[in-house]
């Protein structure tokens, strides 16, 4: 799991809790994304999981994404899909 800070922009911003900004010329809000990579057996469980934790009752509680991982590399030995060892 990794979990990324990140700012949401525009009409994705919190209409609550966002602020304007010079760098991104438009309306922004801080967000956190979760990348999550499990087996397809625990799809369901961690989704509703995410969303029973993740839901504050304010717009922008954001999406979840279920997609595929085609391949996974190893990036320090070079191993392919060792999945075992994430």
């Amino acid at each position: 799991m990794t979990l990324i800070d990140a700012n949401a922009l525009a009409d994705w911003a919190d209409k609550e809790t966002f602020s304007y900004s010079i760098e991104y010329v438009q309306k922004y809000s801080r967000v956190v994304k979760i990348e999550l990579v499990c087996n397809d057996s625990n799809v369901d469980k961690l989704v509703n999981v995410i969303s029973t934790y993740g839901e504050t009752g304010r717009s922008g509680d954001g999406w979840i994404f279920v997609s595929p991982i085609e391949q996974a590399v190893r990036i320090k030995t070079g191993a392919v899909n060792d999945f075992n060892n994430l």
